[in-house]
């Protein structure tokens, strides 16, 4: 058994952020010699997306979303919160907002990650008052 919730994720650069570099060597040729990967700079979708699949691989995370931070349905994601956490302080300057819908009806919200800091909002169901003006008459 277990909780079962669906889970996107996005995220967007905010002021502050510096590009990856796709190599972490020094290297001042087109290819670095020690690892072989083209000298530049990875686009952030890439680069946040090679995260995402490579915890899935490892099985240490981001269960029920894919390289892009699409739903791949539902599923139980325990440990998003330190997930979450952990991608967001390795993407400095990146805001990441993950959201959840669970099983129960009103188990719906938003959590934005930013430098390792979080908040979470959860949605608010409210039903209007009846509108003594708004009365219909139904046609049989």
């Amino acid at each position: 058994m277990g909780y079962y919730t669906t889970y996107n994720l996005t995220w967007r650069p905010q002021p502050g952020y510096k590009e990856i570099p796709s190599c972490e060597h020094n290297a001042t040729t087109k290819f670095c010699p020690e690892c072989g990967v083209a000298v530049g700079v990875l686009k952030l979708d890439d680069a946040v997306g090679k995260e995402i699949l490579c915890s899935k691989e490892a099985n240490t995370g981001f269960y029920g979303i894919d390289e892009k931070g699409d739903t791949t349905g539902s599923t139980k994601w325990y440990e998003w919160q330190p997930d979450m956490v952990k991608l967001s302080k390795k993407f400095r300057n990146v805001l990441f907002k993950l959201h959840g819908e669970g099983e129960e009806n009103d188990d719906i919200w938003d959590a934005y990650f930013l430098n390792g800091k979080y908040q979470i909002k959860k949605a608010r169901i409210v039903i209007d008052p009846v509108d003594p003006a708004g009365w219909e008459v139904y046609k049989e």
